[in-house]
């Protein structure tokens, strides 16, 4: 994201599937132009892939999965919107906001929470 809050793509690649060796040659380039740094956030939707071969060849890098894509997928799987449950817990500014938003989706949406406790939150 650059200084202006805008997502700001530093490269892209043309691949005839979404496989662990076409995920691995990206991140390869992307290495070779970008270099071994340790200060790098990748965000992407939750292809397993993606993180894998992100780390291998960024083992410094931090990883995360992109909240729209996520909450779009949830969406889809339970049948609800994302506004009804991702938004205001995947934005809360203190620990206390965010457990109080959980408990209320803990008691609406109950499946939908248990498949969260199951999803590694800090991403």
């Amino acid at each position: 994201m650059d200084g202006n809050r805008q997502i700001y793509p530093i490269a892209f690649g043309v691949a005839a599937t979404e496989s662990d060796e076409t995920w691995s040659w990206f991140f390869q380039q992307l290495r070779k132009v970008v270099g071994h740094r340790e200060d790098l956030v990748f965000i992407s939707d939750r292809h397993p892939s993606i993180e894998k071969c992100c780390l291998g060849v960024f083992p410094g890098a931090v990883y995360g999965i992109c909240m729209f894509h996520f909450g779009l997928n949830v969406a889809a799987r339970y049948k609800v919107k994302p506004e009804e449950f991702l938004y205001t817990t995947a934005n809360a500014y203190t620990e206390f906001d965010f457990e109080e938003s959980m408990h209320r989706l803990r008691s609406t949406k109950k499946n939908v929470y248990d498949y969260l406790m199951d999803v590694d939150l800090k991403k």
